[in-house]
């Protein structure tokens, strides 16, 4: 081409002329050096992997966010509410397939009590006490269950008053006891 007008008319042409395969090619191409200035490397061209249990173990192909949450939320038990009777045992089957390492107490308010109101939710200390009184529901757990044995105590937790911190045991027909557990 003698001038710029003309160069482009000649690119213009030629494009033009190549076949569907032929700008998948060039389009390939691009791609390909894209990734490598974007510092992406043969990962992007990787085929996503959906399984929520990583059988695979691969070193190489991405996980789908949705695996990922499936295998984190498998990691994890939360029962369903729990009635609080002072001095019962619970049997919670996990599902886990493992012993879980860490077992929490979340309680959730059904009856305004000490200061709460319907609704609100507490982390409670399984060794909650006050001035006068111990109160233990203790954990424990195996590759199957969760037992919580829960204090004889007429109240079988206690928690700060929501709005003084003053130590409360709480009455136990005021509040649904949910049982976590990880792995």
């Amino acid at each position: 081409a003698t001038n710029v007008q003309a160069a482009i008319q000649n690119l213009t042409t030629l494009w033009n002329a190549a076949t569907t395969y032929g700008r998948s090619l060039i389009a390939a191409a691009d791609a390909a050096a894209a990734r490598t200035v974007l510092g992406l490397g043969g990962l992007a061209t990787q085929d996503i992997l959906d399984e929520d249990d990583f059988a695979t173990d691969s070193a190489t192909r991405p996980p789908s966010q949705q695996s990922v949450k499936a295998y984190l939320e498998g990691l994890r038990f939360t029962s369903t509410a729990q009635t609080i009777t002072s001095g019962g045992l619970l049997t919670l089957p996990h599902g886990l397939g493992a012993t879980p390492r860490f077992v929490s107490y979340r309680l959730k308010c059904t009856s305004a009590d000490a200061g709460y109101a319907i609704g609100d939710e507490v982390i409670v200390d399984p060794n909650g006490s006050n001035s006068s009184n111990n109160r233990y529901s203790t954990p424990r757990v195996d590759a199957t269950n969760v037992y919580v044995r829960l204090s004889n105590d007429t109240f079988a937790f206690a928690a700060g008053n929501k709005g003084t911190g003053a130590v409360a045991g709480l009455t136990n027909a005021s509040w649904d006891l949910f049982v976590e557990a990880s792995i």
